[in-house]
């Protein structure tokens, strides 16, 4: 490859989107590695629990963020913002309710470090659950230099608070995994004025195209999520949740492996859209070839080393 062919691949949003992509996540993998060194095992499982009530509010989505994305990348101005509007207003309903559950969970309890899990679980998951739809709409608008500055600066930002482990490691730690979704809902939101809602509605034809565009690939990913969840609630049940937080340091390892595929998936599956709208099939057999070359290659890499 030239030197002139790898600057333009330097200056391609796409090229800079994965590469930014893999080194938040990296840094959010260091986060977590150094979570390992100043907790316990209990505190470790504890962290666990939170990430899988982030993750259960996120199934609890049902396709809406899955089918409202692929609606979005062939939609027309008006239609965009109803399907925006519908998105927000869902995800505005379902952290009403999981609060009132979470509230009458706990509302007899005394506060502890479970109670500020659950507190904390329903904020991340409302606040992830906006990441990942503010991520899709600017995906689809192609406004990757700005996702790229906002996933930068709120990696960077949610690892300040780690500056004060050493006065209280657990409460520390805990906040700083919720701060980085909250950090991004909250820039996206200023910083993308086009990807606000114009009010809380829920067009019944926008929901029904919405899930049943969405709901196959949401089962497909949530079967492997319950999988996972599956082993955290077993460890957690059957053997402590000491032993969960020895499982979260496999699985911080296995997710390594999970961020390139995921970045790519997100660049070509727009193109492949558009090229399938418009009914270009030697357009969407490349862009096939070269997605499938490219996970091949990564996959013969990892395996490798």
């Amino acid at each position: 490859m030239t030197l002139t062919a790898l600057w333009r691949l330097a200056r391609d949003q796409r090229a800079q989107y994965v590469v930014v992509n893999l080194g938040v996540n990296l840094l959010l993998l260091l986060r977590s590695y150094f979570f390992m060194l100043a907790l316990n095992y209990r505190d470790l499982g504890l962290v666990a629990v939170l990430q899988s009530i982030v993750l259960l509010i996120g199934m609890l989505q049902f396709g809406v963020l899955n089918g409202g994305y692929r609606l979005l990348l062939s939609a027309d101005p008006d239609t965009r913002s109803a399907i925006t509007d519908f998105v927000y207003s869902f995800i505005f309903i379902l952290v009403i309710a999981c609060s009132v559950v979470t509230g009458i969970l706990f509302v007899r309890q005394e506060f502890s470090s479970e109670t500020m899990v659950g507190l904390l679980g329903v904020i991340g998951g409302g606040a992830s659950l906006m990441r990942n739809w503010q991520t899709n709409h600017m995906i689809a608008s192609t406004k990757l230099n700005l996702l790229n500055t906002i996933n930068v600066a709120t990696a960077v930002f949610s690892l300040l608070p780690l500056a004060f482990v050493s006065y209280a490691p657990f409460e520390v730690c805990v906040a700083a995994i919720v701060l980085q979704p909250v950090m991004f809902a909250l820039s996206a939101w200023l910083l993308d004025p086009t990807g606000r809602p114009r009010g809380l509605q829920i067009p019944a034809e926008i929901a029904r195209r919405s899930i049943a565009a969405g709901f196959l690939p949401f089962l497909a990913s949530m079967l492997l999520q319950a999988n996972m969840q599956i082993e955290r609630w077993y460890a957690a049940t059957a053997l402590g949740v000491e032993a969960l937080g020895h499982l979260f340091v496999a699985i911080m390892f296995v997710t390594v492996l999970q961020l390139v595929p995921t970045a790519l998936n997100a660049i070509f599956l727009p193109a492949a859209v558009n090229a399938h709208n418009l009914e270009d099939t030697k357009k969407l057999q490349s862009i096939m070839r070269r997605y499938f070359a490219l996970l091949v290659t990564y996959a013969s890499l990892s395996a490798l080393a």
